[in-house]
């Protein structure tokens, strides 16, 4: 699903607060809208929170993180009704194997037979919000994406590039020596 705009969000809020009775200030409303990353079920789940610890009214905690969640959407700054903003290996698998393009003004392809759009999410911002390890990722990549091809050459040329991503990938520090004494 798409996210929901802030300000729509921010209106809908507005319209359910006033409903239940409660007149929550414009930056709370603001600041529980974008915590919510626009999910609507986030944003009223947060909204019923707010109103049950400040009865509405009292919102410092909710006006202080409207600049911080703006400026940086970083997990650890986030307050009541945030999203967890790491992607599941499964999204993120599928957000590398079947990469999306931007659509090209031109058609280039004509004039060059290796030209290809630009990505829509570029692959280190993908592993950037995992939760695991870029090698693990790797190794889940490569479980994948044998599905995708039907020439070997093309198989080939994907492996070679999975074998450079693992060469550049930061290694995780593994414990072999264990001593129980």
């Amino acid at each position: 699903m798409n996210p929901v705009a802030q300000r729509r969000l921010e209106k809908c809020l507005r319209v359910v607060a006033q409903k239940e009775g409660y007149q929550p200030s414009a930056k709370a409303l603001a600041a529980l809208a974008v915590n919510s990353g626009g999910d609507i079920r986030a944003a009223i789940n947060a909204l019923q929170f707010f109103c049950l610890n400040n009865n509405g009214s009292a919102d410092a905690p909710y006006a202080a993180t409207v600049a911080a969640t703006e400026a940086a959407r970083k997990p650890a700054g986030l307050s009541i009704g945030s999203r967890d903003l790491t992607l599941s290996i499964f999204h993120a698998i599928g957000k590398i194997i079947y990469a999306k393009r931007l659509p090209c003004s031109e058609d280039r392809s004509t004039v060059d037979p290796t030209f290809r759009a630009p990505l829509k999410c570029l692959p280190e911002e993908v592993v950037d919000k995992l939760s695991i390890l870029a090698p693990m990722f790797l190794s889940f990549v490569h479980e994948n994406y044998l599905s995708l091809f039907t020439d070997i050459a093309d198989v080939a040329g994907a492996l070679s590039y999975l074998s450079l991503a693992d060469t550049f990938a930061p290694q995780a520090k593994v414990c072999t020596a264990v001593s129980l004494s």
